[in-house]
Protein backbone atom coordinates (compact mmCIF):
# COMPACT_ATOMS: atom_id res chain seq x y z
CA UNK A 1 0.00 0.00 0.00
CA UNK A 2 2.70 2.53 1.43
CA UNK A 3 4.71 1.47 -1.70
CA UNK A 4 2.26 2.48 -4.08
CA UNK A 5 0.44 5.29 -2.48
CA UNK A 6 3.88 7.49 -1.21
CA UNK A 7 3.38 10.93 -0.19
CA UNK A 8 4.25 13.06 -3.60
CA UNK A 9 1.48 10.29 -5.38
CA UNK A 10 -1.23 10.88 -2.51
CA UNK A 11 -0.49 14.53 -2.93
CA UNK A 12 -2.03 14.77 -6.32
CA UNK A 13 -5.06 12.81 -5.40
CA UNK A 14 -8.59 14.34 -4.84
CA UNK A 15 -10.23 10.59 -4.21
CA UNK A 16 -10.15 7.27 -3.79
CA UNK A 17 -12.89 4.24 -4.51
CA UNK A 18 -12.32 1.14 -2.99
CA UNK A 19 -14.34 -1.07 -4.49
CA UNK A 20 -16.28 -4.06 -3.60
CA UNK A 21 -16.28 -5.63 -7.21
CA UNK A 22 -12.99 -7.72 -6.78
CA UNK A 23 -13.77 -8.60 -2.98
CA UNK A 24 -14.70 -6.81 -0.29
CA UNK A 25 -12.53 -4.02 0.64
CA UNK A 26 -13.28 -4.57 4.51
CA UNK A 27 -11.65 -7.91 4.18
CA UNK A 28 -8.36 -5.87 4.38
CA UNK A 29 -7.73 -5.56 8.02
CA UNK A 30 -5.73 -2.48 7.58
CA UNK A 31 -8.69 -0.75 5.93
CA UNK A 32 -8.82 1.60 8.61
CA UNK A 33 -5.13 2.66 8.74
CA UNK A 34 -5.47 3.19 5.10
CA UNK A 35 -8.79 5.51 5.76
CA UNK A 36 -6.46 7.78 8.11
CA UNK A 37 -3.68 7.95 5.62
CA UNK A 38 -5.99 9.41 3.07
CA UNK A 39 -7.63 11.14 5.77
CA UNK A 40 -4.54 12.90 6.72
CA UNK A 41 -3.85 14.13 3.20
CA UNK A 42 -7.11 15.39 2.79
CA UNK A 43 -8.18 12.93 -0.51
CA UNK A 44 -11.87 12.13 -0.39
CA UNK A 45 -12.43 8.60 -0.03
CA UNK A 46 -15.48 5.83 -0.19
CA UNK A 47 -15.91 2.67 0.03
CA UNK A 48 -18.38 -0.45 -0.66
CA UNK A 49 -18.93 -3.18 1.40
CA UNK A 50 -22.08 -5.52 1.97
CA UNK A 51 -20.85 -5.30 5.79
CA UNK A 52 -20.86 -8.79 5.97
CA UNK A 53 -17.29 -9.21 7.76
CA UNK A 54 -15.54 -7.80 10.91
CA UNK A 55 -16.50 -7.38 14.51
CA UNK A 56 -18.50 -4.89 15.60
CA UNK A 57 -16.00 -3.03 17.59
CA UNK A 58 -13.56 -2.71 14.28
CA UNK A 59 -16.81 -0.72 12.49
CA UNK A 60 -16.72 1.35 15.90
CA UNK A 61 -13.49 2.53 14.83
CA UNK A 62 -14.64 2.96 11.08
CA UNK A 63 -17.84 4.96 12.23
CA UNK A 64 -15.24 7.11 14.29
CA UNK A 65 -13.58 7.70 11.35
CA UNK A 66 -16.55 8.82 9.42
CA UNK A 67 -15.13 7.64 5.76
CA UNK A 68 -18.68 7.72 2.96
CA UNK A 69 -19.37 3.88 3.29
CA UNK A 70 -21.76 2.81 0.54
CA UNK A 71 -23.32 -0.49 1.88
CA UNK A 72 -24.55 -3.24 -0.41
CA UNK A 73 -27.18 -4.58 1.50
CA UNK A 74 -29.72 -5.89 -1.01
CA UNK A 75 -33.03 -6.56 1.16
CA UNK A 76 -33.74 -7.58 5.19
CA UNK A 77 -33.40 -10.78 6.84
CA UNK A 78 -35.50 -13.09 5.09
CA UNK A 79 -33.86 -11.96 1.25
CA UNK A 80 -30.46 -10.17 1.49
CA UNK A 81 -28.83 -13.67 1.59
CA UNK A 82 -30.19 -14.32 -1.71
CA UNK A 83 -27.43 -12.40 -3.66
CA UNK A 84 -25.62 -11.62 -0.81
CA UNK A 85 -24.10 -14.93 -0.58
CA UNK A 86 -22.35 -16.25 2.51
CA UNK A 87 -23.06 -13.05 4.12
CA UNK A 88 -24.94 -13.19 7.33
CA UNK A 89 -28.13 -11.01 8.16
CA UNK A 90 -27.62 -10.86 12.05
CA UNK A 91 -23.64 -9.67 11.31
CA UNK A 92 -24.69 -7.11 9.17
CA UNK A 93 -27.21 -5.21 11.14
CA UNK A 94 -24.77 -5.53 13.94
CA UNK A 95 -21.92 -4.09 11.79
CA UNK A 96 -23.91 -1.05 9.98
CA UNK A 97 -25.29 -0.42 13.88
CA UNK A 98 -21.94 -0.12 14.96
CA UNK A 99 -20.85 2.19 12.03
CA UNK A 100 -23.75 4.61 12.34
CA UNK A 101 -23.67 4.59 16.20
CA UNK A 102 -20.08 5.64 16.68
CA UNK A 103 -20.58 8.70 13.73
CA UNK A 104 -20.43 7.42 10.60
CA UNK A 105 -23.13 8.04 8.18
CA UNK A 106 -23.82 4.95 5.75
CA UNK A 107 -25.54 4.89 2.91
CA UNK A 108 -27.85 1.58 1.95
CA UNK A 109 -27.76 0.99 -1.61
CA UNK A 110 -30.44 -1.65 -2.42
CA UNK A 111 -30.42 -3.49 -5.62
CA UNK A 112 -33.99 -4.28 -6.82
CA UNK A 113 -35.19 -8.06 -7.71
CA UNK A 114 -38.14 -9.95 -8.04
CA UNK A 115 -37.35 -11.47 -4.76
CA UNK A 116 -36.92 -8.24 -2.54
CA UNK A 117 -38.87 -5.49 -4.47
CA UNK A 118 -42.14 -5.50 -2.25
CA UNK A 119 -39.18 -4.55 0.60
CA UNK A 120 -38.01 -1.11 -0.53
CA UNK A 121 -40.41 0.98 1.56
CA UNK A 122 -39.73 -1.16 4.34
CA UNK A 123 -36.14 -1.20 4.09
CA UNK A 124 -35.93 2.36 3.62
CA UNK A 125 -37.97 3.10 6.70
CA UNK A 126 -35.27 0.98 8.57
CA UNK A 127 -32.33 2.69 6.87
CA UNK A 128 -34.19 6.00 8.56
CA UNK A 129 -34.59 4.76 11.79
CA UNK A 130 -30.76 4.16 12.42
CA UNK A 131 -29.80 7.51 10.61
CA UNK A 132 -28.77 6.00 6.85
CA UNK A 133 -29.72 7.59 3.47
CA UNK A 134 -31.27 4.93 1.09
CA UNK A 135 -30.82 4.24 -2.75
CA UNK A 136 -32.24 2.06 -4.89
CA UNK A 137 -29.90 0.14 -7.31
CA UNK A 138 -31.61 -0.49 -10.85
CA UNK A 139 -30.47 -2.95 -13.52
CA UNK A 140 -31.53 -2.10 -16.84
CA UNK A 141 -30.42 -4.66 -19.58
CA UNK A 142 -30.77 -2.97 -23.04
CA UNK A 143 -29.71 -3.21 -26.16
CA UNK A 144 -26.58 -1.94 -27.64
CA UNK A 145 -27.21 -0.79 -31.05
CA UNK A 146 -24.74 -3.18 -32.35
CA UNK A 147 -27.03 -6.64 -31.28
CA UNK A 148 -26.05 -7.59 -28.09
CA UNK A 149 -26.93 -6.03 -25.04
CA UNK A 150 -25.71 -3.37 -22.49
CA UNK A 151 -26.22 -3.43 -18.65
CA UNK A 152 -26.29 -0.18 -17.23
CA UNK A 153 -26.89 0.19 -13.34
CA UNK A 154 -28.83 3.64 -11.91
CA UNK A 155 -29.05 4.57 -8.26
CA UNK A 156 -31.87 6.92 -7.45
CA UNK A 157 -32.35 8.44 -4.18
CA UNK A 158 -35.54 7.83 -2.20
Amino acid sequence: FYKFFTEDRTKNLDRVYFSGVYGDPCLNKNLPEFVKWFQIHRVDLSIDTNAGYRSSSWWKILGKMKPRINFAIDGLEDTNHIYRRNVVWNKVWENINAFQKAGGNGQWNFIVFKHNEHQIDKAKKVAESIGMDFRIKVILEMFDGSGGYMRATVLFSC
